[in-house]
């Protein structure tokens, strides 16, 4: 009896150590669940740091001095966490900042003061507006984030949230947005198929759309820049006058122009003014130390003085320019002119560009052959940039090259004018393998897993038995 009380008296012991253990729990989670929300408290284990934000983002909003408000167009209860973690953070950083969430079913006209006819804002979507000029910025949600296209299906690799939220903040936060304009009617990529890299540059904070040189409704600024990606055919003399004379106002031009083009005499006129002008010839790589895979798949040599390559020289990324042609540079009075690639001395030049071999024949002239150049006009500030390739970022394949993307991105920058561009990195959303280092260390993994582990496990198997046979 007395035992049967003492059994009964430690259960409500233990009862009651269990009631205190929970209830402290419970008090230590509403404290700590107090704290994070006063002070915004976070801490983010991701590998890739999605939920974060960098050093220039903070930049960023440290210098913001005027009132932005973000509204994110999310259904109550349908919102993505993950950018609402993100705003969360910028919320944190600066108290100019302001987020609110505006559910499309109970406010279906919010949009339509953002909307125009070309474009329409979709649900999930953020805008970017400042508080007293109502300036203001439409991010759609699918550009949120990096895709890749697998067997028809559409996977989310990457996140670029960040950049487009503080590229959006950073181009509201200095007034006018910087345009790039895609010029068309020369046989040019377009935008709809240069997705990419129209992309990248929204991402950068510019505006993006085609360019008419004839027949449009926006007149240029000396602030716009325009981009003639891979033309075929020549300027028109009515194009060449209006061209010309944005650049005498001005203007800032990027020209990637392939071989194996027909004349362009208008082009090469305007070119003249900044001297240089394109050769015709396809530059072919003897070295293989300085071509990947093929003698046309150059890898240039670099002006690292040049601020157009300060990115590729930062980043110490891989740079290849497929099917180059040459350009010849002379010196002109007010033309201030900074090589920016060249080829080996190796190299030649091939003039018959349409024939099947690369093979070196009688006429072909002997390198080295400069492949890019900047040039600006100290007296109007205009400024154009001229690379002899444009399939190095005009396939998705070549632009994959870190070094490609990059040099396209500085020289629309360099040539723009446009002063503390927001570049930040994409943040991975696919999973790291597990990268054995070498086949030795891939042996020795193996050993232990398969043998030593299972030995050691049976070896403590037989102590424990042994011990309690001797019991």
């Amino acid at each position: 009896m007395e035992h049967k009380k003492l059994t009964r008296f430690q259960n409500l012991i233990l009862l009651g150590y269990m009631v205190l253990l929970i209830g402290c729990a419970v008090v230590v989670t509403l404290v700590v669940e107090k704290i994070e929300s006063r002070f915004n408290l976070r801490w983010d284990l991701t590998n890739s740091q999605i939920y974060s934000i960098g050093d220039t983002t903070k930049e960023v909003l440290e210098k913001l001095d005027k009132d932005i408000t973000i509204y994110t167009l999310y259904e109550t209860g349908s919102e993505d966490r993950t950018i609402s973690e993100i705003l969360a953070r910028y919320k944190q950083k600066s108290s100019y900042l302001k987020v609110v969430n505006v559910d499309p079913l109970e406010s279906p006209f919010f949009t339509q003061q953002f909307e125009t006819d070309d474009t329409k804002i979709e649900e999930s979507s953020l805008v970017i507006q400042a508080d007293d000029t109502k300036d203001f910025r439409v991010i759609n949600a699918q550009d949120l984030y990096e895709w890749q296209l697998e067997e028809d299906q559409l996977y989310a690799t990457g996140m670029i949230a960040e950049q487009r939220i503080t590229s959006a903040i950073f181009s509201i936060e200095g007034g006018r947005q910087a345009a790039a304009y895609f010029v068309t009617g020369h046989g040019e990529m377009n935008v709809s198929e240069q997705y990419y890299l129209a992309k990248t540059l929204e991402s950068d904070g510019y505006k993006v759309s085609p360019y008419d040189l004839v027949y449009n409704d926006t007149a240029l600024t000396s602030d716009d820049c325009l981009l003639f990606l891979s033309p075929v055919k020549d300027l028109t003399d009515e194009e060449y006058k209006i061209l010309q004379r944005f650049m005498d106002e001005g203007g800032k031009s990027v020209y990637l122009i392939n071989p194996l083009t027909e004349e362009l005499p208008n082009f090469n006129r305007l070119f003249g003014f900044y001297g240089l002008e394109l050769e015709d010839n396809l530059i072919v790589e003897t070295d293989s130390n300085n071509y990947l895979n093929s003698q046309i798949m150059i890898k240039p040599q670099m002006n690292k003085e040049n601020p157009v390559l300060q990115s590729v020289i930062e980043a110490d990324a891989g740079l290849v320019l497929p099917r180059c042609r040459g350009i010849t540079s002379i010196e002109k009075e007010n033309i201030k002119l900074d090589p920016i690639l060249y080829s080996s001395e190796s190299s030649y030049g091939k003039v018959n560009s349409y024939t099947e071999t690369l093979d070196k024949e009688t006429g072909d002239t002997e390198g080295p052959f400069l492949l890019g150049a900047a040039a600006s006009n100290n007296q109007n500030d205009s400024k154009i940039v001229l690379l002899g390739s444009s399939d190095f970022v005009s396939t998705l394949e070549n632009a994959k090259y870190e070094g490609n993307i990059a040099l396209f991105m500085d020289s629309v920058t360099w040539a723009s004018g446009k002063v503390n561009s927001v570049a930040i990195q994409p943040k991975s959303l696919v999973s790291a393998p597990l990268k054995i280092p070498s086949t030795a260390a891939g042996y020795r993994l193996m050993i232990l897993v398969i043998i030593v582990m299972p030995v050691i496990i049976l070896i403590s198997g037989a102590f424990v038995w042994r011990r309690r046979l001797s019991r």
